[in-house]
């Protein structure tokens, strides 16, 4: 074999066996094997790629980087030093990602076929969060061969990161299968797992540093869990471990200064448990109050339900449904839920919609955050809320909206939880190579204002809202919420593919008679159309007269505010007294009966409803559902009915477990839909009424499961 075709054949063993080997030991054997074989044929460009590769794995960047650009100058059509450069500025710590996704780029221009440089592209477009591209790239090295783990390992990184937990473990699953000794993925594995089954996550990280005990991740990430249960000694074992490994591995430096802080935290807290064994604690009363209440279990008791409570503002918290929704989130109108003697009967709240992945709440009134929590929403979810007009019940959880926001991005800024580990006053550390307490506050400020995780909140209201909280309100640029003032006639886009459309209504709100509206949400073929509170006139009429024109041909999901009735609304039955029998300040029966006429909707939501509607919900829209001759699905609109605007079908109860007591669920046509009422708190239930499902076994599980939850306060 002539020297070219030996290269060649060096350098393609190189790209495509070096991926699958997953230790660094195993790595820097390989390469030594050769370079030997280089050596042997006096082969010196192809030693000296292999020579700058392993300076790359022992830490020596500089020389590393230095090696490779001769190469480049000497031999420009090589994929190799490129693929060592990229290696370097993806390793050393420095959030150097777009110079090494550079280098990786050019040697695949060199070396289209190569798994491993595919696998290190989708890597370095992860940490840019170009998740498109990360995805093409951990595809195109599985396409490239199907029996490599590292770019499954990476597809599930992509999943985890974006919390799809089944996604993720489906990937990390099918890695562990290609090869099961991959040390990565088993700690991967355990981050996963931290999160839903900490007796597997411990499990799957003992068995990571069993395969790879020079890695010091799995030691630091159980040190984390391990911290979160209050396990101070074995955690700081674990540290102590990482740390070990930490300070021979040059691409992993930089953690350094944060775990030997950590490491210093514990160490004081298990010094002073230590005192408190002692006879001191029980001579000084406040010393005693110290003593006991840890030795009782209250401390951990209170520091573990404020964890749960901070999961609710967690930057990873929830699992958001994937796809496009509208849910209610919403019971009773007015001001009845403020004075409540049954608060699991009388609740208000409001709506939900997630469309293209952008949350949208809709008049957050009282127990929209009760109501938003108890259908597993986590905060992260919130972009942005529209409010409609100034009344209490459609405002009332704004300024706990705000708060939350604070609190939220205070977390991310420097959270006070010892075991919170990726906040901003951590990444800092980690780039200057610093304990985290030599951060200032400052400078965590600045970067903060910069970085893509601030949560932002974009407000939509009229000016009678703004009015109401103008004390509350602040604009300036640094605030972490932007304020759009709203009527009647203007049009906004929410995202790229999300229009809002603000129509008029007619409702004295205190503030205002004349500043009160309802919504439009465009979507695609579909519209959302939110009456708000609103009478009905001749202008509201002929508003609506004009929005059936302009969509026609348009799906129309309609969310109408029923609000009450009135004596007056019989005038309707003679001809001539028409015009005095409509409500003023809410639709009522005639004005919704109106709005269907005019709209066509195939779905409407009949919602605002008055406590006094208290089992005649379900009556009322069967109702209307008569009078329309079944041409439009009335709903009554009860917490957690959920409407799926891609597949135009409603979330309802599909299976009923008597025997455990549990239910499942599915989305159906919107006409298979059955509505039943649990009477202990006036609660409503969707079900599937095709046959599937039978009501009274329905009820018999929910008051069950309601005794149950009765029971465990």
């Amino acid at each position: 074999m002539d020297s070219g075709a030996l290269h060649d054949e060096l350098t393609q063993d190189f790209l495509f066996k070096y991926g699958k080997l997953t230790r660094k030991s195993e790595k820097r054997s390989f390469l030594a094997h050769l370079a030997e074989q280089a050596k042997n044929k006096n082969l010196e460009s192809c030693l000296s790629f292999f020579l700058s590769h392993l300076q790359y794995l022992e830490g020596e960047y500089r020389e590393a980087i230095r090696s490779c650009h001769e190469a480049v100058d000497t031999c420009g059509n090589a994929a190799l030093p490129w693929f060592t450069l990229g290696c370097v500025y993806a390793d050393r710590g420095l959030d150097e990602w777009e110079t090494a996704a550079d280098c990786f780029e050019k040697a695949i221009e060199i070396s289209p076929d190569s798994p491993c440089l595919w696998e290190s592209l989708g890597t370095a477009h992860r940490k840019l969060k170009d998740v498109p591209n990360a995805v093409k790239c951990y595809e195109r090295a599985i396409e490239l061969d199907p029996h490599y783990a590292a770019p499954w390992n990476g597809l599930g990184r992509v999943f985890f990161e974006a919390n799809e937990l089944e996604k993720a473990a489906s990937c990390y699953e099918r890695a562990m299968e290609i090869d099961p000794r991959y040390a990565q993925n088993w700690s991967d594995l355990g981050l996963l797992y931290a999160k839903t089954n900490k007796a597997r996550a411990i499990e799957f990280y003992e068995r990571a540093i069993e395969l790879d005990p020079d890695d010091g991740h799995p030691y630091r990430n159980l040190g984390l869990l391990l911290l979160r249960e209050g396990k101070y000694r074995q955690a700081k074992k674990q540290f102590e471990a990482a740390l070990e490994r930490f300070r021979n591995d040059p691409a992993n430096s930089y953690l350094l200064p944060a775990l030997e802080a950590r490491i210093r935290s514990i160490h004081e807290l298990t010094e002073v448990e230590t005192d408190l064994k002692g006879s001191v604690a029980a001579t000084e009363p406040t010393l005693r109050v110290i003593k006991e209440t840890i030795d009782q279990g209250i401390e951990e008791s209170v520091l573990e339900n404020k964890k749960t409570l901070f999961e609710f503002i967690d930057e990873e918290g929830g699992c958001p449904n994937s796809g496009s929704y509208f849910q209610v989130l919403r019971k009773w109108n007015s001001y009845t839920p403020i004075i409540a003697e049954n608060h699991y009967a009388s609740k208000g709240g409001g709506y939900f919609a997630r469309i293209r992945g952008k949350g949208i709440a809709i008049d957050p009134g009282f127990n929209f955050i009760d109501n938003f929590k108890a259908e597993q929403h986590a905060f992260r979810e919130l972009d942005v809320i529209l409010i409609s007009h100034a009344h209490n019940d459609h405002t009332a959880d704004l300024e706990s909206i705000l708060t939350l926001l604070h609190r939220y991005n205070l977390e991310i800024k420097d959270s006070a939880n010892p075991t919170k580990d990726n906040t901003i006053r951590n990444e800092l550390a980690h780039e200057r190579r610093i304990p985290p307490e030599q951060v200032s506050q400052d400078e965590i400020e600045r970067r903060f204002l910069i970085s893509p995780r601030r949560k932002v909140l974009d407000l939509y209201f009229p000016v009678s809202v703004f009015k109401k909280y103008s004390g509350l309100f602040e604009l300036f640029s640094r605030l972490d919420y932007r304020i759009h003032i709203i009527e009647e006639g203007t049009s906004k886009f929410l995202d790229g593919n999300i229009e809002l459309q603000v129509i008029k209504a007619k409702h004295n709100d205190i503030l205002s008679d004349r500043h009160s509206v309802g919504f439009i949400l465009l979507i695609d073929n579909l519209m959302v159309v939110y009456t708000g509170d609103t009478g009905w006139s001749e202008a509201i009429e002929a508003q609506y007269i004009t929005v059936a024109e302009k969509y026609k041909g348009r799906y129309c999901l309609l969310v109408a505010h029923l609000g009450g009735f009135k004596e007056h609304e019989r005038l309707y039955l003679n001809h001539g007294l028409r015009h005095k029998a409509f409500y003023d300040n809410h639709l009522g029966r005639l004005g919704l009966a109106r709005i269907t006429e005019i709209l066509r909707p195939e779905v409407c939501f009949i919602s605002e409803f008055g406590e006094e509607f208290r089992g005649n919900t379900i009556k009322i829209a069967q109702v209307f559902r008569e009078a329309f001759e079944g041409r439009t699905v009335f709903l009554p609109a009860g917490i957690g009915l959920t409407f799926d605007l891609d597949r135009k079908k409603i979330k309802a109860v599909t299976e009923v477990d008597l025997t455990g007591y549990r239910l499942g669920f599915d989305f159906i046509p919107p006409d298979m839909v059955g509505v039943c009422e649990l009477r202990k708190s006036y609660s409503l239930h969707y079900f599937d009424k095709s046959g599937r499902v039978r009501e009274n076994e329905l009820l018999q599980v929910l008051v069950e499961n309601f005794n149950r939850m009765l029971s465990s306060l």
